[in-house]
């Protein structure tokens, strides 16, 4: 097996931390809860090891597993990916401050290539999940070069791809932008 990508380590830490936080927060539940919380941890657990090895996601082993696809599978295309996207930009990061929430920053971005939308302001400011809030994650650090992929959840983090990653993951999204022009985001119960 080849060793993680930085990328990747950083994803699987993420997801690490939400089944952890998980189950923190369901081992508080009264005891009536305990059977459910098994069946949910377990499968975190199993989605965080198929998220780890690329295989939960069609084409996008970095978002959550489990989103309905246009199959039904339960596996999210990386058109349903774009569509569950508000920001897909390439750039560099200007710099990243709190914001006024907690666990979120201000990341002021400067784009040199917008995915989606297809057109948009060369420097923007975006209110975002704090990377580092569950100290698995790193913080963007100003002048570093990174692809984001912001979700319309706003209560996800942000996708962020560096160095190699980019041009993997460009290569992946770009194809599938026309078929996701008309798609709408199903990662939503009442979507």
């Amino acid at each position: 097996m080849e060793p993680l990508t930085e990328s990747e380590e950083d994803r699987l830490r993420l997801t690490l931390s939400l089944i952890a936080k998980e189950a923190d927060r369901e081992a508080t539940a009264q005891a009536a809860h305990r059977n459910r919380r098994r069946v949910l941890t377990g499968m975190l657990i199993a989605a965080a090891v198929a998220i780890s090895m690329g295989l939960a996601v069609t084409g996008d082993p970095s978002s959550t597993a489990g989103r309905p696809g246009p199959g039904g599978d339960g596996k999210l295309t990386t058109a349903g990916a774009i569509a569950c996207s508000r920001v897909i930009a390439e750039g560099d990061v200007v710099s990243v401050r709190d914001a006024p929430q907690p666990d979120r920053v201000i990341l002021t971005f400067h784009v040199k290539d917008w995915l989606k939308p297809a057109h948009g302001a060369q420097q923007v400011d975006l209110n975002v999940v704090d990377p580092a809030k569950d100290g698995l994650l790193k913080r963007w650090q100003p002048g570093e070069h990174v692809l984001i992929v912001v979700e319309t959840d706003r209560d996800n983090h942000v996708n962020t791809y560096r160095g190699g990653t980019i041009a993997e993951r460009r290569a992946e999204l770009e194809p599938a932008l026309p078929k996701a022009l008309g798609m709408k985001c199903s990662n939503r119960a009442d979507s």
